[in-house]
């Protein structure tokens, strides 16, 4: 009765995890593997590993995407500001040129994930040549990343869906 009072009641959803867990050390201390791998534990391990290696990758890519918007942004950036601000960029229109360096980065970030996420040209479309390709660029790297994030979504449910189909095929 101890036991059930200490882990809760029968209707929770980790009611087994804890006694299984307790029984998995128990029989890896006494070397009993196959018992083990009948009980499933090694293949919840390796569910949870694989779904744990998943979710890194997942989260690297999402890293890498908001690393590259952030170089976008301060190329966005760079650019008109190595031509000394031209009058037709982005910059002087929106009369940023002495702004502080927060609100200019966080204009040029929006008009770089604009661009990278293909849903526009920022507050003003590209006039000047520069500008125009500096968005051609913007928007090639942004399909790209958008690309490999649903290849990697897929891939990973994929993967999940296959271990799932490897255990049942035994």
């Amino acid at each position: 009765m101890l036991p059930l009072l200490f882990f809760g009641p029968p209707s929770s959803s980790h009611f087994w995890s804890v006694p299984l867990l307790l029984v998995a050390f128990r029989l890896i201390g006494q070397g009993n593997l196959c018992i083990l791998s009948r009980l499933g534990i090694i293949q919840i391990f390796h569910m949870t590993y694989d779904l744990a290696s998943a979710m890194v990758r997942i989260v690297n890519l999402i890293g890498m995407m908001l690393l590259l918007c952030h170089w976008d942004g301060c190329l966005q950036f760079l650019v008109p500001m190595l031509q000394d601000f031209p009058a037709d960029c982005w910059v002087s229109k929106n009369k940023m040129v002495n702004d502080t360096w927060g609100q200019q980065y966080s204009y040029a970030l929006f008009k770089a994930m604009s661009h990278m996420l293909c849903i526009g040209y920022g507050m003003y479309p590209p006039v000047g040549m520069t500008d125009v390709w500096l968005t051609i660029l913007s928007m090639i790297v942004g399909a790209t990343c958008y690309a490999m994030f649903v290849g990697h979504a897929t891939a990973l449910i994929q993967s999940l869906d296959s271990s799932r189909r490897q255990y049942q095929e035994k």
